[in-house]
């Protein structure tokens, strides 16, 4: 980002909870519609397969989309989109097997769709480079960032000389104090 020109907004670092709790109930959320609109398209004459089609290929990269616009970090977009994969899949073996004492974990494993695990390699790709590319315009970084130290983040409101006095910077301009 060029220097001197503030990002449209700005995105609070404590909101990445808020950001994989997205990514966690998105993918339960489409876990559940996917059986449903399964069974839709199947009593519709449509595909059976087109609920599941539509779930993979349009609601899961949707969410990784959205939910990487809202915190636009590259870690927390592939952690999210790994976590939201992993809660589709949980949540339709759920539906379907609802008895889950009779799970066992290589059975668990063993079903796991190769589409699946291809779709949530693109699920991350996806969200890393919408995050990515969206920072020029939502960055992460606290409010007041324009108005801190650029090497080690000090505070540089009601200075009288244009130096950091935490690090001995320089600044390129002092910040006014605000009128209370």
């Amino acid at each position: 980002m060029a220097a001197g020109i503030r990002p449209a907004h700005s995105v609070h670092p404590d909101r990445w909870r808020v950001a994989l709790t997205i990514y966690v109930v998105g993918g339960v959320c489409v876990g559940l519609v996917c059986r449903p609109l399964s069974m839709w398209a199947a009593s519709s004459g449509i595909r059976p397969g087109v609920g599941t089609f539509l779930c993979v290929n349009a609601l899961m990269p949707t969410l990784a989309v959205v939910a990487a616009l809202y915190y636009p970090r590259a870690r927390v977009a592939t952690i999210g989109a790994f976590l939201s994969s992993v809660c589709l899949y949980l949540t339709m073996r759920l539906v379907q097997f609802l008895d889950i004492a009779q799970w066992t974990i290589r059975a668990t494993i063993v079903d796991v769709e190769p589409v699946l695990v291809a779709a949530t390699v693109g699920y991350i790709i996806l969200a890393m480079i919408t995050s990515v590319a969206i920072q020029p315009w939502r960055v992460v970084a606290l409010p007041d960032a324009h108005l801190r130290c650029e090497s080690c983040g000090y505070l540089l409101l009601g200075l009288s000389k244009p130096t950091c006095p935490e690090c001995g910077s320089p600044c390129k301009t002092i910040p006014p104090i605000p009128d209370s």
